[in-house]
């Protein structure tokens, strides 16, 4: 399985999305699992690199791909279970190429306005681009991340809302990730939320275990999609 995590806008939190859901996955179901960093930033790369600093063991191979990584990342699907990728934002050229050969495309974007117009241009960017994926279909979804934490918001919903009634045949996630602090705890100790206390990880981690379960099922839907020829 390939698994995408990107988007055209930057700063929309990809990067900790990755880490945090390639150590889950080999957490959970136990899957050889490789973390590929496409981004030339190389945040992945340099989490990876403090994480060993730290002298903290890892069941997820994090590795840079930067380039030309479209013909590589096949290869590695060989190999691992699952292989989740990290594209760089503002990269068209590699999210057209990944679009392509991906078993599931995760788009992380946020409620305001900038990241509202830049999911528009991504959706118009791909819209004619299905049948170039090798299912027919690219598997696109859209999670809503770094919503306001405050139980009264109703910011993160009036988005997902509105982005399906701009798009009814793109996948929006019900799912929303919290802007916590604790992601920002984890990240500066080379950790994933899963790895912090109990009592500081249980909102973030009981929000991303959602997201986990939905990215799942949106994948299996996808692929009995390809199978019955519905895409």
């Amino acid at each position: 399985m390939i698994l995408m995590v990107g988007h055209e806008k930057g700063g929309v939190g990809k990067s900790t999305i990755a880490i945090t859901l390639a150590h889950l996955i080999a957490q959970v179901t136990k899957s050889k699992v490789a973390l590929v960093d496409t981004d030339e930033s190389n945040n992945t790369c340099m989490w990876g690199q403090l994480r060993s600093s730290m002298g903290l063991t890892s069941d997820v191979t994090i590795m840079n791909q930067a380039i030309d990584p479209t013909a590589n990342i096949p290869n590695l699907a060989k190999v691992y279970d699952i292989v989740v990728v990290d594209v760089g934002a503002g990269d068209y050229k590699r999210l057209i190429e990944m679009a392509r050969i991906v078993d599931l495309w995760i788009a992380p974007t946020g409620p305001s306005q900038k990241e509202a117009d830049s999911n528009i241009n991504l959706i118009e960017a791909f819209a004619s681009a299905n049948h170039k994926h090798k299912n027919g279909k690219i598997p696109l979804a859209f999670v809503y991340n770094r919503a306001p934490a405050s139980s009264n918001s109703t910011e993160a919903q009036e988005a997902i809302d509105a982005l399906r009634q701009y798009a009814p045949e793109v996948t929006v996630m019900n799912s929303v990730l919290c802007e916590r602090k604790i992601y920002r705890d984890a990240d500066k100790m080379g950790r994933t939320i899963m790895e912090m206390a109990p009592a500081q990880r249980r909102k973030a981690e009981a929000e991303f275990v959602a997201f986990f379960n939905e990215a799942f099922s949106i994948y299996d839907q996808f692929q009995k999609e390809a199978k019955n020829g519905n895409t």
